[in-house]
């Protein structure tokens, strides 16, 4: 059984007309799908709606609407009027229409101003797409949010029970001994190999030339080739004492045992000088990375950086991780916990090995000691794990 829409039996009085052709003829009554006009429309044989044209005076102009109609039914006395259906009327039109009797029923007369802003949206058909959506919107609306309560639900119970049954650091970092050249001497940097390098133990990392130790060493060794020479003159002598020029240009009497004495002095002193000099090129201690080095040709002082390693053995490699003093009488050694590198989304166990601020040594990536917080050292539970010293990492620790 089809429903009918209750909207075809709400008529209003207001004024219009209908225009056929030359023909004028007086309106009624009207609703959203039938018109009741004073007079009849002439007939036309052969048609099958009556095509013609409603005009109805509003505030400044006339709102003309064409249509087509059929007689549904006549009186011939006059007092109800002839009623007409709407058999045809464009989208627009009917827009309009529904829009004009809405304002009327509601008490208001619409102007120029108030249909061309669109102050009343219109009605849509019983049954149309745009009236099923404007139903089915509300239930749409409740549905979604009872999905995204119960999710916000889900999340504040999950969180919840994971601040519960965890800990998280504020801050981690995977951390690894740092190894610091510094030179010891006024010199000069001389190296090959470029940051970022890999060197194996005992590989050349960086050597320095020093003006004035090469300086001493040319004097050192010229002073023992003198008294090297003269040990072997004295050697052939008979006498106990030689008359020697010394490297000052003095002339001076020494005996044989002067001139050996000299003569070993002079050779330990050049040994020394050539020592030194050999101890100014630095290699490797580990299996390490060069994080950074000086430019060849850059101008050192005693004390002076020249190079940063970092030991990147897989079993020298920790985290350290900074909690908060609120939970600090929850973490414990050998705890359990989970260590994230959320970059690459590797993740590795692990277990306190210290707990304190300031015992773990000069280390790349070390956590900075702040004041309210922990620092707590972890290691990995499988040593052999690859990772890069400075990579920021999630420490979760297990109550």
């Amino acid at each position: 059984m089809a429903r009918r829409d209750p909207r075809d039996f709400v008529e209003v009085s207001l004024p219009f007309s209908l225009e056929r052709g030359e023909s004028r003829i007086e309106g009624l009554r009207l609703s959203l799908c039938y018109l009741t006009l004073r007079e009849p429309l002439p007939e036309c044989p052969g048609e099958a709606g009556r095509e013609v044209t409603m005009r109805v005076p509003l505030n400044g102009f006339d709102l003309t609407l064409p249509m087509q109609l059929e007689i549904v039914a006549t009186d011939a006395t006059g007092a109800t009027g002839h009623r007409y259906r709407i058999l045809s009327i464009d989208p627009k039109g009917q827009a309009t229409l529904a829009r004009l009797l809405r304002l009327v029923l509601t008490g208001m007369l619409p102007g120029a101003a108030d249909l061309l802003e669109e102050h009343d949206p219109p009605t849509p058909f019983t049954g149309s797409p745009a009236g099923k959506t404007a139903r089915a919107l509300p239930w749409v609306v409740l549905v979604l949010s009872l999905f995204a309560l119960a999710g916000g639900a889900w999340v504040a119970t999950h969180r919840a029970y994971t601040a519960f049954t965890t800990l998280t650091s504020t801050s981690a970092t995977m951390t690894a001994p740092r190894v610091d050249i510094k030179s010891p001497v006024f010199g000069t940097v001389s190296s090959s190999v470029q940051t970022g390098a890999e060197l194996s133990r005992d590989e050349s990392v960086v050597t320095l030339r020093s003006a004035q130790l090469d300086a001493d060493i040319q004097i050192a060794g010229a002073n023992q080739r003198l008294f090297a020479v003269l040990a072997l003159r004295a050697a052939g002598q008979s006498a106990e004492s030689l008359s020697v020029v010394l490297p000052d240009g003095y002339h001076r009497e020494m005996s044989k045992s002067e001139i050996s004495l000299a003569r070993d002095v002079g050779e330990a002193r050049l040994q020394a000088f050539v020592q030194q000099r050999a101890a100014l090129s630095f290699h490797s201690p580990c299996s390490c990375r060069l994080v950074w080095i000086a430019a060849s040709g850059t101008s050192v002082a005693p004390g002076d950086l020249v190079a940063t390693l970092v030991n990147t053995a897989p079993s020298m490699v920790t985290v350290e991780a900074q909690f908060s003093d609120s939970v600090a009488a929850l973490v414990r050694l050998n705890q359990q916990a989970s260590v994230t590198m959320e970059a690459e989304g590797r993740q590795f166990t692990a277990r306190v090995s210290a707990i304190g601020t300031g015992v773990y040594g000069d280390r790349i990536g070390a956590q900075r000691a702040r004041a309210g917080f922990v620092t707590v050292q972890l290691l990995l539970d499988d040593p052999n794990i690859e990772v890069d010293a400075g990579r920021p990492v999630r420490v979760v620790l297990a109550r």
